[in-house]
């Protein structure tokens, strides 16, 4: 039947359809309410939306810290000491083009997890001494 075609298709890598829209009706009808409850209820909760402005903050922060450190051919004083907190594996070499140099920074940031980013940034600028 046409499940059973649908199913194929599948199979094959020929479905040009989600799966959501090949189902019957009353679970697309499900999937919606379950879509939208979650966009109400959590993705546009008031904390979730406070934690990613938060987010928003703490990363624009970071890369005004780290970039020019990156980017600077001789870096002394503030910029050498952020680079120091990047970890070597992150670290450009000194003849690297500031594309690449940009690259192993962005690869760090978003390397970070949530709680990483916010210690950093709390240590980097001085709302938190370091625990270690």
């Amino acid at each position: 039947g046409h499940n059973f075609q649908k199913l194929c298709l599948l199979l094959k890598g020929e479905l040009n359809n989600s799966l959501i829209k090949i189902q019957d009706e009353p679970v697309r009808d499900s999937m919606k309410y379950i879509k939208d409850l979650s966009s109400e209820k959590i993705y546009n909760s008031d904390s979730v939306i406070k934690m990613e402005l938060a987010g928003y903050r703490i990363f624009s922060d970071l890369l005004e810290l780290f970039v020019p450190a990156i980017l600077n051919p001789g870096p002394d004083g503030r910029d050498e000491k952020a680079l120091k907190v990047i970890p070597a594996s992150y670290r450009p070499d000194p003849d690297d083009s500031p594309y690449t140099r940009m690259i192993y920074l962005i690869d760090y940031l978003s390397s970070m997890t949530d709680n990483y980013a916010l210690e950093l940034y709390r240590n980097v600028m001085g709302i938190d001494l370091p625990k270690h």
